[in-house]
């Protein structure tokens, strides 16, 4: 359709100026011609473009099977350049001396009864007047989360951040009272612990052992803390030179961990399992409370999850790989340590799961595994129905028979 293109030209009789104008349609006429026939084809034109999508049609399964390839081995690069392992890192023995010292520290706070002064975070119970902090004997300090699990990463993985080791403080049961549960009473109380046990620890008596203690809202959620410790500085062991050069300046090595400690229940036997439904309420205002309730049941599997954990993994090789990989995906995308978002030991309870009800086995590779968990994240079970951990020995259905 070339009529968009051809100027209508009208010439009643042949002057100068006419005949320039019919020069000028002529002109433009051939453009057009001349445009058409680059874009006609012959028949060994068509030919070849036929034979051309039978090829490519031909090799579509072998593009996408290279292109998997590809995927693959960027994968297993990114994990072997990410993934941190303690029991092969220069910074072992310091690590390990450092939860020594923190253990033994523990170890000597007197129990005591404190009155609320001096917090610098919000509390919300209605009947916390002064709190009652346990004995150290009583309190014990247990790694939790990828420091259980030897799921670390490297700076490169975690946002170029040194690898943060969790730590859990388990309570017993006997320090929480009955009723405990009820109206924020709970987070004041670990929150309370926590800050007595900063003080403890930034104290001019074990501050150059410790370094800097300081604490935060857990994943940016303002009803929890946790406190971070930043180890000391170490100066740096200089080979004697030969050329002796009087300096006063000191060389100290790059932090290269940090640790984070966390409050831990021992049990849920002193609570209600109903109670941490989320359509129950814990609090005098709300009809129901969900994330209240969540927390409460956070706390309580710092450390009965991790036999559980280390039980599958175990059982499947990749699966510390495939936490990293999900780790990190998670991470470029803001969905993790972030308030209402995942968290290592969150995550590491859903690849259990996905490995108990079948869905992925031990000989997947980690990307195949990682797909699996995208796919089920997605699906409609994961988003209304409810999800229960199948025991060892029991499919999902019989595990909740049993319950």
């Amino acid at each position: 359709n070339c009529s968009s293109y051809i100027k209508p030209c009208r010439v009643h009789y042949f002057g100068q100026e006419d005949k320039g104008k019919l020069s000028k349609s002529i002109l433009h006429l051939k453009n057009i011609l001349y445009r058409i026939s680059e874009h006609m084809t012959t028949d060994e034109d068509l030919q070849a473009d036929a034979s051309f999508l039978e090829a490519s049609q031909a090799d579509a399964h072998h593009v996408a099977l290279h292109r998997s390839q590809i995927l693959r081995l960027e994968t297993e690069e990114l994990l072997n350049e990410c993934c941190l392992d303690l029991n092969h890192i220069s910074w072992a023995d310091e690590q390990r001396e450092y939860l020594n010292l923190l253990s033994n520290l523990m170890t000597k706070i007197k129990g005591c009864t404190k009155p609320i002064n001096d917090c610098p975070f919000t509390l919300r119970s209605d009947k916390i007047t002064s709190i009652r902090i346990p004995e150290g004997h009583d309190l014990s300090l247990v790694p939790t989360g990828s420091y259980a699990l030897n799921c670390l990463t490297k700076k490169t993985g975690n946002a170029n951040v040194v690898p943060t080791l969790d730590c859990a403080i388990v309570v017993p049961n006997s320090f929480w009272s009955t009723k405990d549960y009820q109206n924020h009473r709970y987070l004041d109380k670990r929150n309370l612990i926590l800050w007595y046990i900063a003080k403890f620890l930034s104290g001019n008596k074990y501050k150059k052992l410790i370094g800097s203690v300081k604490w935060r809202y857990y994943n940016g959620n303002s009803t929890t803390i946790s406190l971070i410790l930043n180890p000391p500085a170490r100066q740096k062991s200089q080979e004697p030179s030969k050329k002796k050069i009087k300096s006063k300046s000191k060389h100290f090595t790059k932090q290269k961990f940090r640790f984070q400690l966390i409050m831990a229940m021992e049990s849920l036997d002193w609570i209600q399992t109903p109670r941490l439904f989320p359509n129950r309420s814990n609090v005098k205002e709300c009809t129901i409370s969900p994330y209240y309730n969540s927390v409460l049941a956070r706390d309580a599997t710092w450390v009965q999850a991790i036999p559980i954990l280390r039980e599958d993994m175990d059982d499947s090789p990749n699966f510390a790989k495939t936490l990293a990989l999900t780790k990190i995906w998670s991470l470029q995308r803001g969905f993790l340590r972030g308030r209402d978002s995942l968290d290592e030991m969150q995550i590491g309870i859903l690849l259990c799961y996905i490995y108990r009800t079948k869905r992925a086995t031990s000989r997947m590779p980690p990307l195949q595994v990682f797909t699996v968990l995208m796919k089920f994240l997605s699906s409609p079970e994961f988003k209304t129905s409810v999800l229960v951990m199948p025991s060892s020995e029991c499919n999902e259905a019989q595990t909740i028979a049993q319950c």
